[in-house]
């Protein structure tokens, strides 16, 4: 016992001074990378002093004002584009988001936007709902809008739908295609 005890911390001790070196190397490399990350975000030269919008007119002057508020003067780094991206989902307008970091000072905001398809109406009596091409309700409008599609769908237990949801309306995505194919053909 006494000799296999004895192997065992030489092996350890063995071990311990093979691994001292690697544990040195590690400890200097993340000291310089959290001196380096440290110095990066406390770096004036890398505040976001504008925003560029991509098309310009994705936003309303008041959506603008408060991206502006949001992320000018903040450092670069601590800019998530993800999240960024993820919050300005949320508006229903709005299909896609693409956010960049544009250095050294610039957040650029690529925006795909939803565009108004069809008016959908779920009732005789009802209002009219925006729709887009793929099955977001955009808003609400009590009258008719004649330069638009009207879609009536009164079969359905649907009265109100929710402004931002999709809608899973049977051979919504077939009107779609023949609408498109109708409006291309000469």
């Amino acid at each position: 016992t006494w000799k296999a005890a004895k192997g065992l911390f030489h092996f350890l001790s063995e071990g311990i001074l093979k691994a001292v070196p690697l544990f040195i190397f590690g400890a200097i490399g993340f000291v310089i990378f959290w001196t380096i990350r440290g110095n990066l975000y406390a770096d004036p030269g890398f505040l976001v002093l504008s925003l560029e919008v991509v098309p310009e007119k994705s936003f309303s002057p008041e959506k603008l004002q408060e991206l502006e508020r949001l992320y000018l003067k903040r450092n670069l780094f601590k800019i998530s584009p993800r999240e960024v991206a993820k919050t300005l989902g949320q508006d229903p307008q709005i299909q896609n988001t693409f956010v960049i970091r544009k250095f050294p000072a610039t957040l650029r905001i690529e925006v795909k936007e939803r565009r108004p398809f069809a008016q959908i109406q779920f009732s005789p009596q009802g209002a009219y709902y925006w729709i887009a091409e793929d099955g977001v309700i955009l808003g609400k409008d009590l009258l008719r809008q004649k330069s638009i599609y009207l879609i009536e769908v009164f079969d359905t237990k649907v009265t109100q739908p929710k402004i931002g949801r999709p809608t899973s309306l049977p051979g919504f995505s077939e009107a779609v295609a023949l609408a498109k194919i109708f409006m291309a053909h000469p």
